[in-house]
């Protein structure tokens, strides 16, 4: 934007405010206010988004993660062309990746989870949490998915 003093850029708040998540020699990762993730794992490692977020992956790979109503939608690449699959854990869901060969090597690969999905493997880890004993005095009501206190 040749035609806008510096003031312009100083004074505007910026609709897709980015926020660095993670800048390291083994990932690299931003947000902003959209509900959009992006990250390159430069080896397999682990990232914690936000609180209820968390990605983590077994091979060197670029991720873009949008939020959409309420479900998420994955785009995952190889963009060193050398790899078949890859295992993504999202909030511990595993999501096996295949990604695609010949002409289309390179190419994203998109999936689509839903929240209820994730918040059903979050309940199902809590309890087996609870059941080891570790916390005795709440339960996890299979009906509903809460967590409630015994009485």
């Amino acid at each position: 934007m040749p035609d806008k003093p510096l003031s312009y850029f100083t004074d505007k708040k910026f609709e897709n405010e980015i926020k660095i998540i993670v800048n390291s020699e083994q990932i690299q990762a931003i947000s902003n206010e959209n509900k959009k993730q992006y990250a390159v794992f430069y080896e397999p490692g682990e990232i914690r988004f936000a609180e209820d977020l968390v990605v983590a992956v077994n091979k060197k790979v670029i991720i873009y993660i949008e939020k959409k109503d309420k479900q998420y939608e994955i785009a995952v690449a190889d963009p060193l062309y050398k790899e078949q699959s890859l295992q993504l854990s999202m909030n511990g869901e595993q999501i096996n990746i295949v990604f695609p060969s010949g002409d289309y090597s390179g190419s994203s690969v998109i999936k689509h989870i839903t929240e209820k999905t994730l918040i059903r493997t979050f309940m199902n880890k809590l309890s087996i949490f609870f059941a080891s004993g570790f916390i005795c005095s709440y339960s996890v009501q299979s009906s509903n998915g809460k967590l409630c206190k015994n009485n």
